[in-house]
């Protein structure tokens, strides 16, 4: 079976009663998500190395271009690069450097990532707004 263009066998896992998320590993740490919508039986765009869902909002932070970025699910052209306070560590693939990632609300998250050449643990809670 092909997810995208990667040969996979996905996994789905329901999100909530209406939304599944289909995911395959192209190789570690390396994963790429889809998102299905029951109701209106919508498929998002492939993303790659999902680090945080938030179903309930519908939104998605995952890894592009060696950085984090937010998007809404089905809208990912509108994706917004995250502004951490300090850089993640080079020497680490994005989805490696996060520690962990959750949604304090739908407008902020809280990122616990590693940082600089001594993997500095960094813990800050980032605002999300069009401008981030």
């Amino acid at each position: 079976m092909l997810l995208g263009d990667l040969p996979a066998t996905p996994t789905v896992q329901p999100l909530g009663p209406l939304l599944l998320e289909i995911k395959a590993s192209c190789g570690s740490p390396c994963s790429a998500s889809a998102f299905y919508e029951r109701r209106t039986r919508k498929m998002s765009e492939l993303f790659a190395d999902v680090i945080l869902v938030a179903a309930d909002i519908g939104q998605v932070v995952y890894a592009k271009d060696g950085k984090l970025v937010y998007s809404p699910m089905f809208g990912a052209a509108r994706a917004t690069p995250l502004q951490t306070k300090k850089p993640l560590a080079e020497t680490a693939s994005v989805v490696s450097a996060v520690v962990s990632a959750a949604f304090v609300k739908p407008s902020s998250i809280k990122l616990t990532y590693l940082s600089g050449p001594e993997f500095q643990e960094v813990s800050e809670t980032i605002a999300l707004s069009a401008s981030n």
